[in-house]
C-alpha cells in the first residue's frame, strides 16, 4: 500500500471512532439527562429508546474503527456500507443544518474513497 492509501485509511478510522464516540455520548446523554433536548418534537416522546439506539450504535461505531485500523476485511466492507448509509442520513439533516449536514456528507464520501480506492492492505 502507497504512503497516500495508509493516510486515507488512517482518516476513515478516525472518522468512524470520533463519529462513534459522538454518537455514544449523545446516547448516553438522552438516557441520563432529558432537559439537554428540546420538549418539544417527537425525539423527547421516544427518548429513553432514542437514547439506546444512539448509544448502541455508537459503540458499533467505535468497534469498526477499531477493526478498519486493524485492516480487517470485513471491517472495510461494513465502513463503506455504513458510511454509504450515514452519508444519506445526514443529506435528510440538511433541511436543519445545511452546513453540518454538507460537512458530514463531504466526510463520509472521503471516507468511502479512502476505503474503496486503498483498501489493497486489508486482509
Amino acid at each position: 500500500m502507497s504512503n497516500g492509501g495508509k493516510g486515507w485509511v488512517t482518516f476513515s478510522w478516525i472518522i468512524f471512532l470520533l463519529a462513534g464516540l459522538a454518537n455514544a455520548m449523545y446516547g448516553a446523554a438522552a438516557l441520563v439527562r432529558k432537559e439537554y433536548f428540546p420538549t418539544e418534537g417527537v425525539v423527547y416522546e421516544a427518548l429513553k429508546s432514542h437514547g439506546w439506539v444512539w448509544l448502541i450504535f455508537g459503540v458499533f461505531q467505535i468497534v469498526l474503527a477499531i477493526a478498519i485500523a486493524s485492516r480487517f476485511s470485513f471491517g472495510r466492507i461494513i465502513g463503506i456500507a455504513l458510511a454509504v448509509i450515514s452519508g444519506v442520513v445526514w443529506f435528510y439533516y440538511m433541511l436543519y443544518m445545511p452546513i453540518a449536514g454538507l460537512t458530514m456528507i463531504v466526510m463520509y464520501v472521503l471516507v468511502i474513497y479512502g476505503l474503496s480506492a486503498h483498501g489493497e492492505d486489508f486482509t
